[in-house]
């Protein structure tokens, strides 16, 4: 029997990481080697979980801003993110090629149908704007995203009459 390449994958606001983690043990064969997960005691149990995926317990947008701006070379000191649980900064490298998968988990309070409580002002809506820079500067192949009813219909996001437009001008 031929053993399966595993797929480097980043795992985005991913709590504890089941989701994830269930994915890296079925039959796909991932490995996981990042995390970026704002919640300090979430991001603790995800390490506790997976002791050798790099977590960084830091805000995806910082994340997104860090990677880009170090992968063009043009970051300083000021640029490196904050470690939300100790306030230190914390350095990483994430480059084009470095992961093959995309698995989000963002937050879908705000996109869910089953969600009575949506609010258009929920700064969670628009998250999914960082996951497509990541997706556009790190060149990710695969992107799994959790089925949420009402993600594609949401009004929140500006998408209307089945048209999928993200506000902001990203289509």
């Amino acid at each position: 029997m031929r053993q399966k390449t595993k797929l480097h994958a980043l795992d985005v606001f991913r709590g504890c990481g089941a989701f994830g983690l269930a994915l890296a043990e079925g039959r796909l064969s991932f490995d996981i080697t990042h995390v970026i997960e704002i919640a300090p005691s979430t991001a603790q149990t995800y390490e506790l979980n997976s002791p050798e995926t790099t977590v960084l317990n830091i805000c995806v947008n910082d994340a997104v801003w860090y990677i880009i701006k170090k992968n063009l070379n043009k970051n300083n000191p000021d640029d490196t993110p904050i470690t939300k649980a100790t306030g230190e900064p914390v350095e990483f490298s994430l480059r084009p090629g470095d992961t093959e998968v995309l698995i989000p988990g963002f937050p879908c309070q705000p996109h869910s149908t089953q969600n009575i409580y949506q609010n258009v002002n929920d700064i969670k809506t628009n998250l999914i704007l960082p996951l497509l820079s990541l997706v556009d500067h790190l060149r990710q192949r695969i992107i799994i995203l959790e089925n949420v009813a009402g993600f594609l219909s949401c009004q929140l996001m500006g998408v209307q009459n089945g048209q999928h437009h993200i506000e902001g001008g990203i289509k």
